[in-house]
C-alpha cells in the first residue's frame, strides 16, 4: 500500500511539479498581432519567408521619435518577474550616414503601473542573431527607469529596484521592441532606410512549483520515508 501510494505521489508531482510554459511569436502564418508603436504609416509587413526561419516581421523607420513594434496581450498578461523574454533580430542597411552617430543598440522597454523602464543589449547586425533580457532588477540585466520611450538609453539613468519591477509586471501595459537603429528615416534626409526584421520572440516562464504539488511531494516523500524505515527495520 505505502509503495503504491508513493508511486502516484512522484507521478503526479513529475507531472505537475512546475507550472512551466512558453508564450511565443514564431510568426509563421501572420504577424500574431503585434502592432507599430511611436511609428506610422504602410510600413509594417508579414514577411513569409526568410525569417529564422520561416515567417517574420518587419518595419521601417517612418519617424524621428524612437520606433517600435509593440507585442499582443498574450506577451503583457504572462509576464512575470525573473522571466526571460527574448527575440531573433536583424537589420536591412547598417550604413550609417557620414557625420551622423553611430548604429544604436537594440533596445526593448516595458511601460506598466506608472513606470517606465528601457533596456539595449549588443548592437544589430545584417544577420540574424538573439537577443536575451531577463525581467528583474539586477545591475546585470541593465534596466533603467525614465520619463518614456523617446528618451535615449543612459547608464546614468536609476536602475529599476526589485518592488519597481515587481510593480512594473503586475501592472504591465506595454512591452516593445525598437526598430530604429540608424538616424536614417522616411520622413528625413537621410538617404538610407532603416529597416529591422523581427523572429521567433518568446516569453519564457519561471518554473515555479504549485502550493498543491509542493503538498503532493510532502506526501510523497513522507512515505518513502516509512517505507524505508520499514525496510531496516525487516533487517
Amino acid at each position: 500500500m505505502t509503495q503504491t501510494v508513493l508511486r502516484i505521489g512522484l507521478l503526479i508531482a513529475g507531472m505537475t511539479c512546475c507550472a512551466f510554459g512558453n508564450v511565443s511569436s514564431t510568426f509563421d502564418t501572420n504577424n500574431d498581432g503585434w502592432t507599430l508603436f511611436q511609428n506610422s504609416g504602410p510600413n509594417f509587413d508579414w514577411i513569409a519567408s526568410g525569417g529564422n526561419p520561416g515567417g517574420h516581421i518587419g518595419a521601417t523607420d517612418n519617424t524621428s521619435d524612437w520606433a517600435y513594434v509593440s507585442a499582443p496581450s498574450k506577451f503583457v498578461t504572462a509576464a512575470q518577474y525573473n522571466q526571460t523574454f527574448s527575440f531573433d533580430l536583424r537589420h536591412d542597411n547598417l550604413q550609417q550616414p557620414t557625420g551622423f552617430p553611430g548604429i544604436f543598440s537594440v533596445r526593448v522597454g516595458l511601460q506598466g503601473a506608472g513606470f517606465t523602464l528601457i533596456n539595449e543589449g549588443a548592437l544589430p547586425t545584417l544577420n540574424w542573431l538573439n537577443y536575451s533580457f531577463q525581467l528583474n532588477e539586477s545591475s546585470a540585466a541593465g534596466w533603467r527607469k525614465f520619463s518614456n520611450l523617446s528618451q535615449n538609453y543612459s547608464a546614468g539613468a536609476p536602475l529599476v529596484t526589485q518592488a519597481e519591477m515587481q510593480a512594473v509586471l503586475a501592472g504591465l501595459t506595454r512591452i516593445v521592441i525598437s526598430t530604429d537603429y540608424t538616424l536614417a528615416s522616411t520622413d528625413s534626409n537621410v538617404p538610407q532606410i532603416d529597416r529591422t526584421y523581427i523572429d521567433n520572440v518568446l516569453l519564457t516562464t519561471a518554473e515555479t512549483p504549485e502550493p498543491a504539488t509542493l503538498a503532493m511531494l510532502g506526501f510523497g516523500m513522507a512515505a518513502w520515508v516509512m517505507m524505508r524505515r520499514r525496510h531496516n527495520r525487516s533487517y
